[in-house]
């Protein structure tokens, strides 16, 4: 089988997934990557750079395409005739439809046109399947004509879930320090001042634990960051860049790991951490209850800040839980992937 994979905005579980399904499927798979820079201009201009920097790779015979969502698949089938009757899967690391912020209308529809022009829709979590089903009906409910949405439903019915996998680790660490991991995008999406305003509450309840802050960084990140280096630094046993041995070994010895997020459709980082033998504690909302147990989920209440800092307290002192996340592995996630290439290629 030979296939193309295009990932246009090469961000990090973006990355974590091509990167999975190249060692794991047994095909001949070429891709074509974009950086991670500049979101809104690539959501509208990804098609023309594709066709005018890989027409020649576009051009060659495919068995089978495989996009992520952020590729406006409409537009690009419409100016590479090529790609028009390949059997093309799509696959889902997020939708705007659930973005916490407004997004424009234009964006909106870009999604709508790549869910109906695919064969097949794959989701990372159920949360992402439903929210995009629920965010196409409330939107389309605030246009003025009827719309039949018995397409995009069909499509929906039809797609399957299927998460970025996970390495699984031979054995989990047994000796845990009190240290409490973050490892999230430094974005305001993760909600970073909510983690760092429950870990002033820790410290001003004199709690005992340490810090290690990990995650990706951008040019621009919140100042929420900087503060918190300077107001924690003598908790901090890392902050910024680590390497993935230093990142593994961190997690593999932290007490607790931390998400704090408003904007979240698997959250990759928190399996590795489960994966790795650390405590979660997360939000009762997203995708987390789809794999956290419900003892390590927090309601945010009147003040999520300091729900998260009671139930921080409560993990780092609790012993750790058995979480079987087998379904999350990289072997058991290709079989799944394999049978759909199978049925979606014959």
């Amino acid at each position: 089988m030979k296939a193309l994979l295009i990932s246009a905005y090469d961000a990090g579980s973006h990355r974590a997934w091509r990167n999975g399904l190249e060692k794991y499927l047994d095909i001949e798979l070429h891709q074509i990557v974009l950086p991670p820079r500049a979101w809104a201009w690539r959501i509208g201009t990804a098609p023309w750079q594709i066709k005018t920097t890989f027409s020649d790779l576009l051009a060659e015979s495919w068995d089978v395409l495989i996009t992520t969502s952020v590729l406006d698949l409409a537009t690009l089938r419409g100016i590479v005739p090529e790609l028009r009757e390949i059997p093309t899967i799509v696959y889902w690391h997020e939708n705007q439809f659930a973005y916490p912020r407004d997004v424009d209308a234009f964006i909106l529809m870009k999604e709508v046109y790549t869910l109906a022009s695919a064969s097949v829709n794959i989701f990372n979590s159920n949360y992402n399947r439903d929210s995009l089903l629920d965010g196409v009906e409330r939107f389309f409910e605030k246009k003025p004509d009827a719309v039949d949405l018995s397409l995009l439903r069909d499509s929906i019915k039809r797609s399957e879930v299927i998460p970025v996998g996970i390495e699984p680790l031979a054995e989990a660490q047994t000796e845990r320090e009190r240290r409490v991991v973050w490892n999230h995008r430094w974005e305001w999406d993760k909600a970073p001042e909510v983690f760092f305003e429950a870990v002033e509450v820790l410290a001003e309840r004199g709690v005992d634990f340490d810090l290690s802050i990990h995650g990706e960084a951008f040019r621009t990140s919140p100042d929420v960051f900087s503060e918190a280096q300077a107001k924690f630094g003598d908790r901090l046993k890392h902050f910024g860049y680590s390497t993935r041995d230093e990142y593994v070994e961190s997690l593999r010895t932290a007490g607790v790991v931390v998400s704090s997020a408003i904007h979240e459709f698997q959250g990759v980082a928190m399996l590795e951490a489960i994966e790795a033998g650390a405590r979660p504690v997360a939000p009762a909302r997203l995708a987390y209850p789809e794999y956290i147990h419900d003892e390590d989920l927090y309601s945010p209440g009147s003040s999520e800040s300091v729900a998260l800092a009671e139930a921080i307290e409560r993990a780092l002192g609790a012993p750790y839980p058995t979480y079987d996340l087998s379904p999350y592995h990289w072997p058991t996630v290709i079989s799944q992937w394999k049978e759909v290439l199978a049925r979606e290629t014959r």
